[in-house]
């Protein structure tokens, strides 16, 4: 099955495919996954899963630039099915597919020169500046949010987890707990 495959090449996770239950944890995370491969352009949509979870197992070297990724995928000869990965254009993309498949978030705008590290360090973890000074009661959750007017959206980007739109009408809750899970657990290995 694609997905225990997935799981266990990405985050060395075994599931056994009969094992709902633990299947189940992961639904949201593969309903994502299949509508960005429903979406993905021409140039990349015939990576293979065994080329993605190749491109994951560079990326994981998070101390590498853009380019020194471009340049491993090259020489690994990922995607030499492909004649569109000759085109600098098709290989970005699929380095941004692969990135967000396994980190969630947006890394488009990830420069050549600065290492995966840097950008998700640049991208994540600022720091909040609270403008007004509207304090939430220590009962802070969906309902107390509701009630001042607030309304929680879905969104499979960690970076924009618990960040306003700006008419702060409406606040992004990450929703892949599971796949955080599986990062924590990998971590510690």
């Amino acid at each position: 099955m694609i997905r225990c495959g997935l799981l266990e090449s990405i985050w060395e996770v075994k599931i056994n495919s009969e094992d709902d239950t633990k299947l189940t944890e992961y639904d949201a995370y593969f309903r994502n996954f299949a509508d960005d491969c429903k979406v993905l352009p021409s140039s990349i949509a015939e990576l293979s899963c065994r080329d993605l979870v190749k491109i994951i197992n560079i990326l994981k070297d998070i101390s590498l630039t853009r380019d020194q990724v471009k340049k491993r995928i090259k020489d690994s000869q990922i995607g030499t099915k492909n004649e569109n990965f000759a085109v600098d254009q098709a290989l970005d993309r699929a380095i941004n597919f692969a990135a967000r498949t396994w980190l969630l978030m947006d890394i488009s705008q990830w420069k050549g020169q600065q290492s995966l590290q840097e950008f998700v360090a640049d991208n994540i973890l600022l720091q909040s500046e609270q403008i007004d000074k509207r304090v939430l009661g220590k009962a802070f959750n969906m309902n107390s949010l509701d009630e001042r007017g607030i309304k929680v959206y879905w969104t499979w980007n960690i970076a924009e987890h618990l960040s306003m739109r700006r008419d702060r009408t409406k606040v992004a809750t990450f929703h892949h707990a599971a796949i955080l899970k599986l990062h924590k657990e990998s971590n510690s290995k």
